[in-house]
């Protein structure tokens, strides 16, 4: 199976997701660029596309952060009751 990335800024990248058939491996996709849609097709050009692709991904250092804030809201709340 073939797989087809659109970036935001224009222009394209293919690959091939791993396994054979029915028998697909799951995988991942790093880049540096915004991807706006992916496209998932086979020699047929059977296959599905997903479209309209945005958001980013909080880095982890804030994910930290504001599970130490609930935490430390928790503890000063906590002990009133």
């Amino acid at each position: 199976m073939k797989l087809t990335r659109a970036f935001a800024g224009g222009g394209a990248a293919d690959g091939v997701v791993p396994g054979v058939g029915t028998d697909l491996q799951p995988f991942g996709v790093i880049v540096d660029a915004q991807i706006s849609s992916i496209r998932f097709h086979n020699r047929a050009n059977d296959g599905f596309d997903i479209d309209n692709i945005s958001g980013r991904v909080p880095e982890t250092a804030s994910l930290a952060l504001l599970g130490l804030g609930v935490v430390g809201l928790g503890l000063f709340v906590g002990p009133r009751r």
